[in-house]
């Protein structure tokens, strides 16, 4: 997971000393690397330096004083530099937002002012440091739903929200049409509260209120302090993360598998359907048939490199705003290509690399393509695992791309290109393939105009046409088609001498007609075109890739679950680890937890599996002597495990909600919301709003 970035407003009606203090505060203690950026009330736009001066005019502003995008001005803004394609070609359509990203739209017409005011600071930040065209334009626009929100409810659910839900399911590996996959939330009624006031049995009013926000519930929810406490990501001697849970799972051979896995950890989920469903797929990949492909598909997995960033520069690379085929016809600066604005001293270097990113991208993808034959004529039960690993034609997700990958590799040389050799092949270029037809036809006129010369106005025939020669024919040099013919020759009197050579017999004069300028003229400004055009025609190509980003981004996600669930699956078939057993808990029903001979799960792999002595916990499990029981009070001398019981079985409900096995004999329990931690004199956890309450002291009772 990347740094992230928070931009806040200063000046005397921006943030408050206090919100700043708490940032800073949440600074030091996140895991994650956070930068605080303070946008003043106005602020000086800078002057482009670009050499060019139509580049530099497109980026400067009319004004120099400026202040971030109001709403207004926000959509100003993104219909004047046409980021998102427009709804149609005409100008009167300008003002349309149909073909915007869903989330944005939705904000859009739903009046969402605060969600697109802050919009326009991201907007008028991505513009002041001149990457607002590479990042905009790619349509990546999610909607985010604080769990807490009051601005959603259950009876009148927002369009954002159910957007919010569709995006976090697919991160999540989760299946809307999954038929045990919880409805989404637009679908959702209140049935919950309508049974909760029916039923005959009393119900305090926090009661319900805890029922109503458990249904909104899709993750569990950890912290930073949890997340530190129980060394999910880091340990906490070296901060490395040698030690943690996240070293004993992260099994996975491509990049972007590792940072979904990684996101999956962070966020394990809640919804018993969406838990077994990952789990059933994770199980298959345990033995069998789709055990032997795996182990095939992770050699595959290897050599697919980090598909998801590669096409991030090659979009980058393509300089596209806009989907190809739209008219260019806007003087709004929305257009240029990254390169313009800077000088390339080292250019061969800059293109190899291009070239290396682009053919990573291609082999990734022509890698990813053998999965699906891998699994191919093996039966699949999981549903998950069937979309992941099966053709769009065959009822999965994975895109049958072959043909669209040929293209490419056919009509770009990538050897030649990386050293600087590369011509747009024909068909990409159509003012590239007109120059050179133009070129073409005017060395045709040349050769014609020879034949002309030499049958009727130069005598004597036969020396001149066999001794006729044009110099400098190369595209770069002075003088271009001079023709040089022997003193004997006789010439008409528009032929001017332009110089000559030799003495003598061998004398060699040079000539240049007025036809003949008129031919280099056109031939100098087909060239100039041409020359023109194959210095972008690597970002055509790049370009015409990045038109099928979909495509591409459908075989990145499909690769990067089956990575994840594999690095899952590989976990699992440690010795010792089964499958959790993940209970229903209705309304009035006690929260259970059953864990038979459970071990640490990085405790158990540094010291030995012998030396380990596994433990058995058992909360809200109803028992003979008594009713279920939902506090656990454990005592013990220093050093005698409490500590190591309490993160123990942290950990095992998270592996168990994350879809994982874990090490244990036998594990049954009722999903966990949320984990809250202290670890110091007293240990505290809190395992779920409605599950149980686990109190460890470190002191001897």
């Amino acid at each position: 997971m990347g740094a992230r970035q928070i931009l806040v407003e200063g000046g005397p009606n921006g943030a408050s000393d206090t919100l700043l203090s708490l940032i800073r505060t949440a600074q030091k203690t996140s895991l994650q690397s956070t930068r605080l950026e303070i946008i003043r009330a106005t602020e000086q736009f800078p002057q482009s330096t670009a050499l060019d001066p139509e580049i530099r005019r497109k980026l400067d502003r009319p004004l120099s004083q400026i202040h971030p995008w109001d709403v207004s001005e926000t959509l100003d803004e993104l219909h004047r530099r046409r980021y998102y394609p427009r709804a149609s070609k005409q100008q009167t359509d300008h003002v349309s937002v149909s073909r915007w990203p869903a989330v944005l739209r939705a904000a859009v017409e739903g009046g969402a002012t605060l969600a697109l005011s802050s919009f326009g600071a991201v907007l008028f930040y991505l513009q002041r440091n001149l990457v607002d065209g590479e990042l905009l334009s790619m349509g990546v626009v999610k909607a985010y739903i604080p769990p807490s929100s009051s601005t959603v409810t259950e009876e009148s659910p927002s369009r954002i929200q159910t957007m919010a839900e569709r995006d976090s399911w697919s991160e999540a590996g989760v299946d809307i049409d999954d038929p045990r996959t919880t409805a989404p939330l637009s679908t959702k009624t209140s049935s919950n509260v309508t049974q909760a006031t029916q039923d005959p049995v009393p119900m305090q009013f926090e009661m319900v209120e805890a029922i109503n926000i458990e249904d909104d519930i899709n993750h569990m929810a950890l912290d930073g302090t949890t997340l530190h406490n129980l060394e999910i990501l880091y340990n906490s001697v070296d901060h490395k993360a040698n030690g943690s849970l996240w070293s004993k799972i992260n099994l996975t051979k491509t990049p972007h598998g590792s940072r979904l896995l990684r996101a999956w950890l962070l966020r394990p989920l809640f919804r018993r359907a969406d838990i077994d469903r990952r789990a059933d797929a994770v199980q298959e990949l345990v033995s069998g048939g789709a055990g032997m492909a795996l182990s095939e598909a992770r050699s595959v997995l290897a050599k697919c490199g980090d598909i998801e960033r590669l096409l991030s520069r090659v979009h980058s690379m393509s300089g596209m705003t806009r989907i190809p085929g739209e008219e260019d016809d806007a003087d709004d600066g929305s257009s240029y290509y990254p390169s313009d604005r800077a000088v390339l001293y080292e250019t061969s270097t800059y293109t190899k690399r291009k070239v290396g990113d682009f053919s990573k991208v291609l082999k990734g993808l022509q890698h990813a393509t053998q999965i699906p034959e891998l699994f191919d004529g093996i039966e699949i039960q999981s549903g998950l695992l069937s979309k992941i690993v099966r053709f769009t034609d065959q009822g999965g997700c994975f895109p049958n791309m072959i043909q669209e990958l040929e293209w490419f590799f056919e009509n770009f040389d990538l050897d030649q290109a990386a050293k600087g050799f590369f011509e747009p092949s024909r068909g990409i270029d159509d003012l590239y393939d007109q120059a050179c037809d133009a070129i073409a036809h005017i060395q045709s006129e040349l050769n014609d105009y020879k034949e002309e010369m030499c049958s009727t106005y130069l005598q004597p025939r036969s020396a001149a046409r066999s001794s006729w020669k044009y110099i400098n024919t190369k595209p770069e040099s002075k003088e271009k088609y001079t023709i040089e013919l022997p003193a004997s020759v006789r010439v008409p009197d528009n032929f001017i001498l332009k110089g000559k050579r030799g003495s003598g017999t061998k004398q060699m004069n040079r000539y240049r007609t007025a036809q003949l300028e008129h031919f280099v003229q056109e031939f100098e400004n087909a060239y100039e075109v041409q020359k023109k055009r194959k210095a972008r025609g690597m970002q055509l190509i790049f370009a015409k890739f990045d038109s099928m980003r979909s495509l591409w981004a459908a075989a990145a996600q499909a690769t990067s679950l089956l990575d994840a669930i594999g690095a899952l699956a590989q976990t699992a078939s440690k010795p010792g680890y089964t499958r959790a057993k993940i209970l229903d808990c209705p309304q009035h029903a006690s929260p259970t937890i059953r864990v038979t001979g459970g071990r640490h799960p990085c405790i158990e792999s540094s010291i030995g599996s012998n030396d380990f002595i596994p433990n058995d916990l058992s909360l809200g499990t109803e028992t003979s002597q008594d009713n279920a029981s939902r506090v656990l009070l454990l005592s013990g001398p220093n050093m005698g495990g409490k500590s190591t019981l309490l993160r123990q079985t942290c950990l095992i409900s998270i592996l168990a909600q994350i879809g994982c096995f874990v090490p244990a004999e036998d594990c049954a329990l009722t999903p966990i919301d949320r984990i809250y931690t202290r670890l110091g004199a007293t240990d505290r956890i809190l395992l779920g709003q409605s599950t149980f309450f686990v109190e460890v002291s470190d002191t001897l009772l």
